[in-house]
């Protein structure tokens, strides 16, 4: 498969998990205003349309150009943070361009019918990181108190959001351009270079649906600098790694 037809088929592929992840949006987010209120009914929907529009825009700004780019992909298992343990049938597939990079990762054993969100960790030197490869260390204290290791040139961006079905299963995807982030930025500069970044994506847990903040936990990493709010449940729970387009290349 040449990579214009992979870029293609990725984007239809992309296109099509849209569709599915928003009627299931829908669905569970019909189902818990019917448990609300009447009053709260319209609010939940503008927050669903919202949330099914930015879904919708991360893939479709994709342009055309890039199907013409010389492209590498690398696939990684998802490791939970708990015991750093693969998950099982779980697998995410990075497409790097020369500018961009795309994710796609489907995960199960996480919460069923509840939100999640997917980030990315773009490690902007990854040669500057303080082990063999980057990790944990470069951005905590043993006490788990952030300490960015800032020679790494770190940057925390948001990907994606999704609500699991009832067995706990979840599909992301998301782009990624050079300087320029689609969604909110916890930290950092953002994507400098797509070929020697070192891309990890973290699916975080929100905790149960509320429907009175569906915007929040499908799109922000909680609490948002703007949008405020607290989120005692919502924790680091998968990770995926995958290592520089420049380090896949020289191994051809």
């Amino acid at each position: 498969m040449n990579d214009t037809i992979a870029l293609q088929y990725w984007l239809l592929a992309a296109a099509h998990e849209d569709r599915i992840r928003d009627a299931d949006t829908r669905h569970h987010v019909r189902a818990a205003r019917r448990r609300r209120p009447a009053t709260k009914r319209a609010g939940s929907a503008i927050t669903t349309w919202l949330v099914n529009l930015a879904a919708a825009v991360s893939v479709l700004l994709v342009p055309l150009a890039h199907a013409q780019q010389e492209t590498l992909h690398s696939t990684s298992s998802v490791y939970r943070f708990t015991d750093f343990g693969a998950v099982d049938g779980a697998t995410s597939t990075l497409l790097h361009g020369s500018d961009f990079v795309a994710v796609t990762l489907t995960t199960e054993g996480l919460a069923p019918d509840a939100p999640y969100t997917l980030w990315w960790v773009v490690f902007n030197d990854p040669d500057a990181c303080t082990g063999d490869a980057c990790d944990l260390d470069d951005l905590f204290n043993p006490d788990g108190t952030m300490n960015l290791n800032e020679a790494a040139d770190i940057s925390i961006l948001f990907a994606d959001g999704t609500i699991t079905d009832g067995a706990g299963r979840a599909a992301f995807s998301g782009v990624l351009y050079v300087d320029r982030p689609l969604g909110e930025v916890v930290l950092g500069p953002g994507l400098r270079d797509a070929l020697t970044a070192e891309i990890h994506v973290v699916v975080r847990a929100h905790g149960p649906l509320d429907p009175s903040r569906a915007f929040a936990q499908l799109t922000t990493f909680e609490p948002h600098t703007v949008i405020g709010g607290d989120c005692l449940a919502c924790f680091d729970e998968q990770v995926a790694i995958h290592a520089p387009a420049a380090t896949l290349r020289a191994a051809r």
